[in-house]
């Protein structure tokens, strides 16, 4: 599945977010609403990834942490378009 070509939309002035091109297997994750800026969320009603850039509440969907960032990319994010395309490669 790696590398993967993801286009993402900005949303809500918090996330950007995209349909994943086929459906994520099961999912081992705990759920929470809350998301925070520098994370990486999935959710599965949607079969979408998103990525946050300000804290905030999800709630009533839950979604998944699939993990965060190094780095502090918030400030990066908040910069970019209505449009977003990200090449994720494995390490």
């Amino acid at each position: 599945m790696m590398p993967l070509t993801l286009n993402f939309t900005r949303a809500l002035e918090r996330e950007y977010y995209c349909q994943l091109p086929q459906k994520a297997g099961p999912v081992d994750l705990k759920t929470t609403f809350d998301a925070h800026k520098n994370s990486l969320y999935y959710f599965e009603a949607w079969n979408a990834m998103s990525m946050f850039y300000n804290d905030a509440n999800t709630s009533p969907d839950e979604i998944y942490n699939i993990g965060e960032y190094e780095e502090d990319i918030s400030e990066i994010l908040k910069e970019q378009g209505d449009k977003l395309t990200i090449k994720f490669e494995k390490a």
